[in-house]
């Protein structure tokens, strides 16, 4: 199942395109820019939040993580620094460039396969989780990164 989701969202180009779209965008914040949209995506602003929340990709996303019925807690597409592009639903920050979801996928040098992180407890969502993430690459140049929160206590049952 995640494979498919995988290839659904790394080869369908309005997806790609939206990524791109969001790195030319964004190109020019810098980290006080990227802190202050942090902050203000914590304080629950709707001008940051609607954006991200309200796309194309996001939909998509929130319609995956809906129909695997509590298999996934998030699933996150981040653009080339680690800003949120589209989630399957709010996270707890905008900012992901600071986390292994996204150093170990996208910011350092290694392989395309899923980077798998330890078991954790999400006081955000009040459950254990793993991230699993990848690269998400367009003709041969990494975009972004495709991280899904698995909800352990699901795959237990």
């Amino acid at each position: 199942m995640l494979y498919d989701i995988s290839a659904e969202i790394l080869e369908t180009e309005a997806f790609l395109d939206l990524i791109e779209q969001k790195n030319r965008d964004n190109a020019d914040l810098t980290d006080a820019d990227i802190a202050a949209r942090d902050a203000a995506w914590r304080a629950g602003d709707a001008e940051i939040l609607d954006p991200v929340l309200d796309n194309i990709l996001s939909k998509r996303l929130a319609e995956i993580a809906e129909a695997a019925g509590g298999q996934f807690a998030e699933i996150v597409v981040m653009d080339d620094k680690g800003r949120n592009v589209a989630v399957s639903t709010a996270t707890d920050d905008y900012w992901q460039g600071d986390e292994d979801k996204f150093t170990k996928t996208f910011a350092l040098e290694g392989d395309d396969t899923y980077y798998s992180g330890d078991v954790f407890f999400d006081e955000f969502r009040g459950i254990l989780a793993q991230q699993l993430a990848k690269p998400i690459k367009r003709r041969g140049r990494r975009i972004g990164a495709l991280s899904f929160e698995v909800n352990i206590e699901y795959v237990a049952n």
